[in-house]
Formats: C-alpha cells, sequence, structure tokens
C-alpha cells in the first residue's frame, strides 16, 4: 500500500536519506512530492561514481514547487550543456550558494562523499 501524501514527511520535516529510499515512498503521489537528490546524478557520473553509489546519493522529499524552484537554481548555476562536465570544487561551491538557507545539505553531501573515498 502507497502512503498517502499526508503519511510522508516532505520539505525540512523529511529525513535525509539515500535516494532509492525515497524516490520508494514517492511512487504514486503523481510527482506532488518527489525525492531530491541533494547533489545531481550527472556531476557524480562525471566524477566517475557507478550507478549503485549514485541510487544512494542523500535526497530529501520535497513538494514538487520545492523540487523545481531548487533544480532551476542549481541548473542557472551549472547548466546542463553538452559535453560540459564541472569540477568538484565547483560544483560544491556553487551548492553552498544554492543551498545556503539548508547546511543540513552541504553536510549530508560532504559526508556522502567522503564516504566514497573519491
Amino acid at each position: 500500500m502507497v502512503p498517502t501524501y499526508k503519511e510522508v514527511p516532505v520539505g525540512r520535516n523529511s529525513p535525509i536519506a539515500p535516494y532509492k529510499d525515497l524516490a520508494k515512498l514517492t511512487r504514486g503521489h503523481g510527482h506532488e512530492i518527489e525525492a531530491h537528490k541533494l547533489i545531481e546524478a550527472r556531476h557524480l557520473k562525471a566524477w566517475g561514481y557507478t550507478d549503485r553509489q549514485i541510487v544512494n546519493a542523500p535526497s530529501q522529499i520535497l513538494t514538487r514547487q520545492e523540487h523545481v524552484a531548487l533544480s532551476n537554481k542549481i541548473y542557472n548555476r551549472l547548466p546542463v550543456r553538452k559535453g560540459i562536465e564541472y569540477s568538484r570544487g565547483t560544483v560544491l561551491r556553487e551548492y553552498r550558494e544554492v543551498y545556503a538557507g539548508r547546511p543540513q545539505y552541504l553536510d549530508a553531501i560532504m559526508q556522502y562523499l567522503e564516504a566514497l573515498g573519491k
């Protein structure tokens, strides 16, 4: 049984957890809530992370509106362009700006990257 929208903690009330776990909770909600990877898969792929590592990236459940707003801020700072890959330093610098009001996001990203040793 899919939990109802009201049963799933969303936004700042949502735990930070692996994407694969939170994505399961958001299924069946018509994208009203979405699991937001705190660091985009495109960067992790460019840095040599495996699919198995990427599905364990730290995430949080957000409303569609929150997810779109954060994603747009990220895309404005780190545009998706064919053949362009950003360095870890560049990505982390831009994420610090985007997530300025959510320091727990940066902490989770750093813990994730350090745990993988890359």
